[in-house]
């Protein structure tokens, strides 16, 4: 839909905006629902939370688009998801992240944030790692602004570096390093993350065509994040295994070598997202 909103050169900028307010939001609404649900209890912070899904439905009625696609009356379901494969496919630098991904969302998402708040339990406790999770979601609205301020042909390239830096806190957690450390660490790897969102969005949206890019977000999606619940369902046996330590050093292991995969294709290091870039058909 962000492509039918703004014009092509503030693509990146819309994006950026974008990625901040939910980051902002979900920093907001955390601290909100500790509050409301110290004062007037859980049940009611749930209502109080349903209340704000349904004021944000109606926004939607305000978003005006340039135009609408027109879809072919004889496709079906399967023949969109071969289509979407086929693009999916087709390109060596979507597919090289999305299984960079795979592995980096297992990793952080599924087992750091399962042994996480059982390190933090026995050790610097559950109120500090909530400061560390803060500090990664400030990281990410840095990288945010980053993303819009820093622009460089080869950026979604950088990006894919920078991600990288979520093996930094896996490692501190990994050394059960203390609560002002994890925070740095946290904070790092959400300014690689946040970086990375707005420019591999900005990525997509320029270079995939109008007509199959909810495609081959749809293959994105899927990919990026089948591993989450992989990585939680791991992360408890194999730490009960080998421990919490041996689990964290093997994740963030994981990450480096997805990421040096990924810097290798050719595809990913040559993207011009420079300014002259337009949608188009090109296959990589």
């Amino acid at each position: 839909m962000v492509p039918q909103t703004v014009p092509a050169h503030n693509l990146r900028a819309a994006n950026a905006f974008i990625q901040v307010g939910v980051y902002a939001g979900t920093i907001i609404g955390a601290s909100l629902g500790g509050i409301l649900t110290s004062t007037i209890g859980p049940g009611w912070g749930l209502a109080v939370d349903a209340l704000g899904f349904a004021a944000a439905a109606p926004l939607y009625f305000f978003i005006r688009v340039n135009s609408t696609l027109s879809l072919e009356s004889n496709t079906n379901i399967l023949q969109d998801l071969r289509d979407g494969w086929k693009e999916f496919i087709a390109r060596s630098w979507v597919w090289a992240i999305v299984a960079q991904f795979t592995i980096i969302n297992a990793a952080f998402s599924g087992v750091v944030m399962i042994l996480g708040p059982i390190i933090a339990d026995a050790s610097f406790g559950r109120a500090g790692w909530g400061i560390i999770v803060a500090a990664e979601s400030v990281g990410l609205i840095v990288g945010s602004f980053l993303a819009l301020r820093w622009r460089s042909r080869r950026d979604l390239f950088i990006g894919v570096i920078l991600v990288s830096l979520c093996a930094v806190p896996i490692v501190l957690l990994s050394m059960i390093s203390s609560t002002f450390v994890l925070m740095a660490g946290f904070f790092i790897a959400g300014v690689g993350f946040g970086q990375f969102g707005v420019v591999w969005a900005n990525s997509l949206q320029t270079h995939i065509p109008a007509d199959k890019l909810a495609r081959v977000y749809a293959y994105d999606a899927m990919g990026s994040f089948v591993a989450i619940p992989v990585g939680e369902l791991a992360a408890g046996p194999l730490a009960m295994h080998y421990g919490n330590s041996t689990v964290l050093l093997a994740a963030a292991v994981a990450v480096v070598i997805a990421t040096i995969a990924a810097s290798f294709t050719p595809a990913i290091r040559l993207l011009d997202n420079g300014p002259k870039v337009k949608p188009c058909d090109e296959q990589l």
